[in-house]
């Protein structure tokens, strides 16, 4: 066929969903989540505690590096071997949980959706890992990376390795 009569793909908005609603334990996701209006309210300890003690406590789904900025979560996350829920319902509960957390009423932190991304290999994982652990830096709100207080790694620094990073 002519290129010039091939149809266009689609502009997206959002990246495509591809295969299972629950990836294989071993790819990691790269996740980010915003406060609805920009609303800056996460740069906090009790929000930081919050979402630390719901992502540690969670057998679904594992965090390995996490970077809260006031009006947006950073996250890289993969299921773990028992994992029985999606994503997205995954993320639904701690943003509820944390909503209430919060003192929010139900709705009123967390825009609905979420932005995801599977690493598909070693570069581009370290490419959004070195991209998490700047944001701070480029937003004006550290001098440095490792100042910013309210970022972690939750799973151990091999677990890139051992996950199938």
């Amino acid at each position: 066929m002519n290129d010039l009569l091939r149809p266009k793909p689609p502009i997206r908005k959002r990246p495509g969903r591809e295969g299972a609603t629950t990836p294989k334990y071993t790819e990691h996701i790269f996740v980010t989540c915003c406060t609805r209006g920009h609303m800056r309210v996460l740069d906090n300890h009790t929000a930081h505690s919050t979402l630390r003690s719901l992502w540690v406590d969670c057998s679904h789904w594992s965090v390995t590096r996490y970077v809260i900025m006031p009006d947006h979560i950073h996250l890289m996350a993969f299921a773990s071997p028992r994992c029985t829920i999606g994503l997205r319902s995954w993320v639904a509960w701690w943003k509820a949980q944390t909503t209430r957390a919060l003192g929010y009423e139900k709705g009123g932190l967390w825009l609905p959706d979420l932005w995801d991304t599977r690493m598909r290999s070693s570069g581009h994982l370290a490419a959004k890992l070195e991209y998490m652990r700047e944001n701070p830096v480029r937003a004006g709100l550290a001098g440095h990376a490792h100042l910013w207080p309210f970022q972690g790694d939750l799973a151990g620094p091999d677990s890139f390795i051992s996950s199938g990073g």
